[in-house]
C-alpha cells in the first residue's frame, strides 16, 4: 500500500485540498470498546428462523448477504445483511418504470423475506438521499415493523419530508449520524466514511460482523474538488479500514463500462457560469432537485451577474428549503424564491429559472413549459434552456426529452444539452474511480452491485485486472443468498428467493405483486378491447336477445363490420354451452370461460388477443 499512500499524497497536494480526518483515534474500530455510541440495544430472545427449511442454518454464527433489489436493474436498491440472529438493511429505494410498464408510477422491493423476520431487524442504513435509495421507505417500513433508520442529516431531512407528506412520521424512528460515529445494531457495528456523489451527505458504510468486515460503497465517485467540503472523500478512513482487513466489498457498478475518472462537479459549474454570463435573455436550467452542489453553483452565478433565481417544481422547492435549513446551501433570502407571476415583472436578462423535468416527465415543470401549460412561463425567442442532466438508464425517457427539445426550438429558444457542452456530470465513478476504491479497500471478496448485469460484469473485469481471483468475485442476482461461516468460504446457496415486482400505481400508492393489471394494459395497447354485454333472464338465465359487442382499438371499422356477426354468434354459442352444461355456474366462472373461449376464437380468426370483458346483466 506504500505506493497508494504516495499517490494519494501527491494527488491531494496537486489539488491543494487538505483532507480532514474522519475523527480522532478513539473512533477507530480497534478502540470501539473505549467509546461506543449505541442507538439500538441488542435483543437476547429470538423467535425461530421460520418454517422454511431451505434457509435453516445449523451453525449459530454465520453471515448472509441477500440483495432484494438493485442487481438486475438500475434502481430499487436494497440489500439485507444477516449475522447470527440480527438483520441490518442497507438502502430501500424505488425503481422508475421501464418502457413496457404502462401506467406504473414506480416499482419497489419485494420484502416478503423480511416480513417473517421483522423481529430480527435492528435497523436500516441509507447511503444517500436519492429516490432509488429512499423512495420505498414509506411502503416498506410499516411491513417490517418500523425499524430505526440511520443516515446523514440531509438524507434524514429528505426522508422526513417524504414521510410527512403521507402522514407517516408517527412511530417512525429517524436517526441522523455523521462520519465519526459508530452504532451497534445487534451483532453488527456500523461506521461511516464521507464519499462524493451528486447529492450531499452520501456515505460509504462499514459493517463489522462476527465473521468479518463488509464495506458497502453506496453510489460514489472520487471528486477531489467537491463543492461542499464535507463531501470530499474520506480517503484516510477508507485506507485505514482497508489495512485493517475487509472481507466483502460491495461497490457501485453504474459507470463500470466508461473509461477514466468521473468529471468534477466544479467543471460543470464553470460551464453553467459561462452560459449564465453570456445569455442575453432568460436562462432556464432543468436539473435534478437533489443535486444541491450544482444548484448552489447556479445560485452563486446568478448573484454574480445580478439575476434573480426562481425555483419551479415541488421537489425543487422542497429540497432547497430542507438544504437551506440544514446549512447545505447559502444565499441571501430575497435572491431565491418559488416561481410566481413576479418572474414576468423583471427584465429577461435578470432572470434565472431552475426547474425540475430534465428527464422529460409528463407533468414536471419543464414539460409543462414545453407544452404551454405552465402557469407563469411561456417559452419565447431569446430564452436559453439548459438540460443539466442525462437520461436515467432503463427508463426509456429519451423520446420524451427529445420531444421537449423540439418544442423549445420551434418556439425560438436556444437549447443546450450535455452533447453540446459539459453541463452535467455523473455522480457515479468511472473505471479509474472503481480501481481506486478496490485499491483502497483491498477486499478478500468482491460483489459488484447497483446496475444491470453488463455493468456488473464490466466491474468484475476491472477487479480481475487489479489482481483479484475469479473465485473471489460474486456476480449475484436479486434473491441470491450468499452465506459464510467463520473461517469458512462464501457459498451461494442453491435456493433463490422468489423476488416479485411490486408495482406502485396511482396517487393512492396502490401496490400489486401480480402482473395481471400490467398484462391487461399491454393487451389493450397492442390488440385493443372487446366488451360483450349479455342480457339474461334472472329466472332461468336464458339469453334475452343477442349479445351486444363494443370494441375500442380492436380492428379497423371495415374489418369490424365484417367480423362482428361471427364474434356475436360465437359469443352467444359460448354462453349457451356454459349455462347448458353448468346450470348452477357462478357469474365469475361464466365470465372466465367466455374470456378464454372467445379469446381462442378471435386469435384463430385474426391473430389478435384483445382484452375481453364479458358483462352479464340479469333482467
Amino acid at each position: 500500500m506504500k505506493s497508494l499512500d504516495r499517490w494519494l499524497q501527491e494527488k491531494l497536494f496537486l489539488k491543494s485540498k487538505q483532507i480532514v480526518p474522519a475523527g480522532d483515534k478513539k473512533n477507530n474500530l480497534q478502540k470501539l470498546s473505549e467509546k461506543q455510541h449505541s442507538h439500538v440495544q441488542p435483543q437476547q430472545n429470538y423467535a425461530p428462523e421460520g418454517n422454511n427449511p431451505r434457509f435453516f442454518t445449523h451453525e449459530k454464527d454465520f453471515l448472509r448477504i441477500i440483495p432484494l433489489g438493485g442487481l438486475d436493474q438500475v434502481g430499487r436498491n436494497m440489500t439485507v445483511f444477516e449475522n447470527k440472529n440480527d438483520i441490518v438493511i442497507i438502502d430501500c429505494g424505488l425503481q422508475f418504470p421501464e418502457e413496457d410498464m404502462l401506467g406504473i408510477d414506480y416499482v419497489i422491493p419485494d420484502v416478503s423475506y423480511l416480513e417473517t423476520r421483522k423481529h430480527k431487524i435492528r435497523g436500516i442504513i441509507i447511503t444517500h438521499g436519492h429516490l432509488d435509495h429512499i423512495g420505498a421507505l414509506r411502503h416498506v417500513l410499516p411491513k417490517i415493523g418500523n425499524p430505526p433508520v440511520f443516515s446523514s442529516r440531509l438524507t434524514i431531512g429528505l426522508i422526513q419530508k417524504q414521510l410527512e407528506e403521507f402522514s407517516m412520521l408517527r412511530g417512525t424512528r429517524l436517526h441522523a449520524v455523521d462520519h465519526t460515529e459508530h452504532i451497534r445494531l445487534g451483532s453488527f457495528v456500523a461506521s461511516f466514511a464521507r464519499i462524493t456523489h451528486n447529492v450531499p451527505g452520501a456515505m460509504t458504510v462499514m459493517l463489522k460482523s462476527s465473521v468479518g468486515t463488509i464495506v458497502h460503497t453506496g453510489d460514489f465517485k472520487f471528486d477531489f474538488t467537491a463543492p461542499f467540503p464535507n463531501d470530499v472523500p474520506d480517503f484516510e478512513k477508507l485506507l485505514t479500514v482497508g489495512k485493517e482487513g475487509v472481507l466483502f466489498l460491495l461497490s457501485d457498478s453504474t459507470n463500470a463500462t466508461q473509461e477514466g475518472y468521473a468529471r468534477p462537479e466544479t467543471e460543470v459549474g464553470e460551464n453553467l457560469d459561462m452560459i449564465i454570463r453570456q445569455a442575453k435573455g432568460r436562462v432556464i436550467i432543468g436539473s435534478f432537485a437533489s443535486n444541491l452542489a450544482r444548484l448552489q453553483q447556479m445560485i452563486n452565478s446568478a448573484l454574480r451577474y445580478e439575476r434573480k433565481v426562481f425555483l419551479s417544481g415541488r421537489s425543487m422547492v422542497n429540497n432547497m428549503a430542507i438544504a437551506k435549513k440544514l446549512g447545505y446551501v447559502k444565499f441571501p433570502e430575497k435572491s431565491v424564491s418559488k416561481i410566481s407571476k413576479a418572474v414576468n415583472d423583471l427584465p429577461d436578462n435578470q432572470v434565472l429559472i431552475i426547474t425540475t423535468g430534465s428527464q422529460g416527465e409528463e407533468f414536471a415543470a419543464l414539460s409543462r413549459m414545453a407544452n404551454d401549460q405552465h402557469a407563469q412561463i411561456q417559452i419565447k425567442k431569446g430564452d436559453t434552456i439548459v438540460l443539466s442532466s442525462t437520461p436515467i438508464p432503463g427508463t426509456g425517457n429519451e423520446r420524451s426529452i427529445y420531444n421537449n427539445i423540439n418544442k423549445f426550438i420551434k418556439k425560438g429558444a436556444t437549447v443546450i444539452t450535455n452533447e453540446d457542452l459539459d453541463v452535467h456530470t455523473s455522480g457515479h465513478g468511472k473505471q479509474e474511480d472503481l480501481k481506486l476504491m478496490l485499491e483502497l479497500i483491498n477486499p478478500k471478496y468482491f460483489i459488484p452491485v447497483h446496475g444491470e448485469l453488463f455493468m456488473r460484469l464490466a466491474h468484475k473485469e476491472i477487479a480481475l485486472r487489479q489482481g483479484m481471483k475469479e473465485e473471489h468475485i460474486f456476480l449475484l442476482q436479486n434473491g441470491n443468498i450468499l452465506e459464510m461461516k467463520p473461517q469458512g468460504v462464501p457459498i451461494v446457496l442453491p435456493q433463490l428467493l422468489e423476488i416479485r415486482n411490486v408495482y406502485v400505481d396511482g396517487l393512492g400508492g396502490t401496490e400489486s405483486e401480480g402482473a395481471k393489471v400490467l398484462e391487461e394494459r399491454k393487451n389493450m395497447s397492442q390488440d385493443g378491447l372487446v366488451i360483450l354485454v349479455y342480457k339474461v333472464s334472472s329466472k332461468d338465465r336464458r339469453l334475452v336477445g343477442a349479445p351486444k359487442l363494443i370494441s375500442k382499438g380492436f380492428i379497423y371499422l371495415e374489418e369490424l363490420e365484417k367480423m362482428s356477426d361471427s364474434v356475436i354468434k360465437e359469443a352467444r354459442k359460448v354462453y349457451m354451452d356454459i349455462v347448458g352444461h353448468h346450470k348452477n355456474a357462478k357469474q365469475k366462472d361464466i365470465r372466465r370461460d367466455i374470456r378464454e373461449r372467445l379469446g381462442t376464437f378471435i386469435y384463430k380468426k385474426i391473430g389478435r388477443e384483445p382484452l375481453i370483458i364479458p358483462i352479464v346483466v340479469e333482467i
